[in-house]
């Protein structure tokens, strides 16, 4: 089944309830983008107990930040079902994942396009899945890198099972070619939220 997943990247709290009344009866998952200004240029708000005025909605964390370690209880605590850590910020890649796992969430890899799939291949096995992100995260918009479809590829040969999320450059051009590489899983922010209407402009992604 394709799920379409708002990716809601904003630096206040009235833009973050502003985009999540906008999907919140239109999706069953939201993305929430936490950027520190370290790990990328962006620094974006990071404010967990915002999410439990919408307890309809599963929400995963997107945690493109230094250190995710420090972010982990308080996300997991308001209520956040996943959490999506980079490898590339990651000293200790193992204890983050059991870390996730004690506080009965779900724990996924994000991967930039230039970091080599070796890194987190041993780690497979381990986490619910992998974001494979389509170009250098930090900012909404970006065009998405074709390269990223073989990386799929190589980690489904990999890992048949494994669920694959692709963010960054998902729109009505990219995503048919997303879900024709197996990857079911699309987080979409700039494509939703700049349309005039988010419903239409998620239909357009599940029928690609």
């Amino acid at each position: 089944m394709i799920r379409i997943i708002p990716a809601v990247l904003v630096k206040t709290e009235k833009e973050f309830l502003e985009k999540l009344n906008k999907i919140k009866d239109l999706v069953k998952w939201a993305q929430i983008d936490i950027m520190d200004g370290k790990f990328v240029p962006e620094k974006t708000l990071n404010k967990p107990t915002l999410i439990k005025k919408f307890p309809k909605l599963n929400f995963e964390i997107h945690l493109m930040v230094k250190n995710p370690e420090k972010y982990i209880s308080p996300w997991i605590k308001a209520g956040a079902k996943k959490i999506v850590f980079h490898i590339e910020s990651a000293a200790k890649p193992e204890e983050l994942i059991k870390k996730i796992k004690m506080s009965e969430a779900k724990a996924a890899i994000a991967i930039n396009p230039e970091t080599n799939l070796k890194k987190i291949i041993p780690l497979l096995g381990k986490v619910s899945g992998v974001m494979l992100m389509g170009n250098t995260p930090g900012k909404s918009g970006q065009k998405f890198q074709t390269k990223t479809l073989a990386r799929a590829k190589r980690l489904k040969k990999i890992k048949p099972n494994l669920k694959l999320e692709i963010d960054v450059g998902v729109n009505e051009k990219t995503a048919p070619k997303i879900i024709k590489a197996g990857i079911l899983n699309l987080a979409a922010g700039s494509f939703i939220f700049k349309n005039k209407n988010p419903e239409r402009a998620i239909d357009i992604l599940k029928k690609s």
